[in-house]
């Protein structure tokens, strides 16, 4: 068959094993939310059998520019969620150049053997996941055909951002900045300039969390702010805006390690959680723990400051960063003092386990 300009596009219809699987949850069904959990405990050994039901394959069409003499064409990628995460959709790629592929002509590319669904578009400029003037849009591709107007797409993020060091402390060498999604399956990062200042292109939509890191040094983002986007402690919610970052860090003190114990006996897989002095310092600044299988446990990477350290039987249930729920816990804790000249922090005695 012909599209409008008269491009040969092929019709996979004419095949009768046009098929495809959609992605299949647990116990068999396509829907997320008809998917259900697997209880496991130690030593189970639990059969989990999943069919795959073929399904009459959809196709999605689009027309781009030609690229420019020695230039790669636009590589359009397909990705569904799975669970909040970004999953890429496999599909077979087809171009059709019209009028001889001359620059300026347009080609359509065509996307065969997807299976119905909602999908995220990405179109991806030359020069990798990090090139700038990238661009998405959302494909409906629930019927058999799909054109998506490209035109319709929306530019994905550019990000800045400047870094600098609590205090009058210069920046230290070889610096990188990366920038993690929630569920950290979109992840960019890149070496910072020795003025603070990095740059990334082309972020998905979606909240991330800065982290820096430095040779031979721990450290840890205390203060950010943002224009283009909203920020919730050290969560960025990034949009199709671009993005300034201002981002102040600090070198990490060093660890606390201790042991949990009920009547003086080792506690293990008990909940530990280190509390801020300032309770309303938000959730990133509350720390939780398990104890291992001898009631130890040891936090690295922590910042100076005041803290108390509690143990509590099934405490994973609780609301533990509501400043509320932990403070009639607090009394039975264990403060400690961590400073910015102490490397490691050992409690000499036993956290003991509180109930709920």
């Amino acid at each position: 068959m012909q599209d409008a300009d008269g491009s040969l596009i092929d019709d996979p219809h004419h095949y009768p094993l046009d098929v495809a699987y959609p992605t299949t949850y647990y116990p068999d069904v396509t829907d997320e939310n008809g998917a259900a959990p697997i209880p496991v405990t130690a030593g189970d050994r639990i059969p989990v059998n999943l069919i795959l039901h073929p399904v009459p394959a959809v196709h999605v069409t689009m027309k781009v520019p030609n690229p420019g003499f020695n230039e790669p064409m636009p590589m359009p990628q397909l990705h569904e969620d799975v669970f909040g995460f970004s999953d890429i959709a496999q599909g077979d790629l087809r171009y059709y150049p019209s009028h001889g592929g001359q620059q300026g002509s347009g080609t359509t590319i065509q996307i065969d053997g997807l299976a119905p669904g909602e999908y995220n578009l990405e179109l991806r400029t030359p020069g990798g996941p990090n090139s700038p003037g990238s661009r998405m849009t959302s494909v409906d591709a629930t019927t058999d055909r799909v054109s998506v107007d490209v035109a319709s797409t929306q530019p994905m993020a550019d990000v800045s951002g400047k870094l600098a060091m609590a205090g009058t402390a210069a920046l230290p060498s070889g610096l990188s900045a990366t920038l993690s999604s929630q569920q950290g399956e979109d992840r960019m990062g890149g070496p910072v300039d020795a003025d603070g200042t990095f740059h990334f292109h082309s972020m998905r939509p979606g909240t991330y969390e800065l982290t820096v890191r430095a040779s031979g040094k721990s450290l840890e983002v205390t203060q950010l702010t943002a224009s283009g986007a909203a920020v919730s402690g050290h969560q960025i919610k990034i949009g199709s805006e671009s993005v300034e970052l201002n981002a102040v860090v600090v070198e990490v003190s060093g660890s606390v390690s201790g042991f949990a114990a009920v009547d003086g006996k080792p506690a293990p897989g008990v909940f530990i959680l280190l509390v801020p002095a300032d309770l309303d310092a938000g959730p990133e600044a509350y720390r939780p723990d398990q104890s291992d299988s001898d009631g130890s446990f040891e936090y690295k990477r922590v910042l100076a400051g005041q803290y108390t350290v509690v143990a509590i039987e099934d405490g994973w249930t609780l609301e533990w960063a509501r400043p509320e729920v932990m403070a009639k816990y607090l009394a039975k804790g264990t403060k400690i003092t961590v400073t910015r000249r102490s490397a490691d922090v050992t409690l000499k005695d036993a956290v003991e386990v509180q109930t709920k």
